[in-house]
């Protein structure tokens, strides 16, 4: 009897140097939380206007990015981007007509412009920083 209780004695001296020495070494249930990354705006590609258009978009590196041919207007694309360059184009048809294009950022309007006549181009183009979030 006096050999089984040894045993149980040691047993429970092993785990509670496991233990201890896990916790010592940063090892643990919990789980690591990664460090956050970028933050996610919302950003609005808009193109005003009647008729038709080609219109292409993007939010950069790791880019959303999209082409619509022969898109009704007006037309609207929303997408989330931790970006920080945003591009909208417009091209009119032969047909022609007049489109205004807009890139918003958490629903503030960052750049505009506009096309008119036939095969008329407008190009939204704009870039921010950390310093506007």
């Amino acid at each position: 009897m006096h050999e089984a209780t040894t045993r149980r004695a040691g047993r429970a001296v092993v785990t509670i140097t496991a233990v201890t020495a896990l916790s010592l070494t940063g090892c643990s249930s919990s789980r690591h939380q990664p460090a956050p990354g970028p933050p996610s705006h919302r950003i609005a590609f808009q193109v005003g206007g009647s008729g038709t258009a080609d219109v292409g978009y993007s939010t950069g590196a790791k880019a959303a990015a999209g082409v619509a041919r022969h898109a009704s207007l007006p037309w609207k694309k929303t997408v989330r981007s931790t970006g920080t360059a945003y591009t909208l184009t417009v091209v009119l048809g032969s047909a022609g007509g007049d489109a205004a294009c807009s890139i918003s950022l958490d629903g503030r309007e960052l750049t505009g412009s506009t096309a008119h006549g036939p095969y008329g181009r407008a190009t939204c183009s704009t870039r921010t920083s950390s310093a506007d979030d």
